[in-house]
């Protein structure tokens, strides 16, 4: 997404990049230890053993590369865009 949000984009909007560059590394940073925390809590709170955990993990990489590689089909929600081609 940093890559799509230029400093010349910014600046043609009155903005700082400096500044979004900053909000945009601190929400991601807020983000991913929220998610961390509510995993371990979960994690610790379930006591799966190490095996158990282990396969788990593996279960959910080998979708999640299906899922990419496009072997499951599964549609993401979104917007439909318009676009005008003309």
């Amino acid at each position: 997404m940093l890559g799509s949000i230029t400093p010349l984009g910014e600046r043609s909007r009155n903005s700082r990049w400096s500044l979004t560059l900053l909000y945009f590394m601190a929400g991601s940073a807020l983000g991913g230890t929220t998610a961390g925390t509510i995993l371990g809590a979960v994690g610790s709170w379930i006591h799966l053993s190490a095996t158990t955990a282990t396969a788990l993990l593996v279960g959910l990489v080998a979708v999640g590369a299906a899922v990419d590689s496009r072997l499951i089909a599964i549609r993401i929600p979104s917007p439909r865009r318009q676009v005008d081609d003309a």
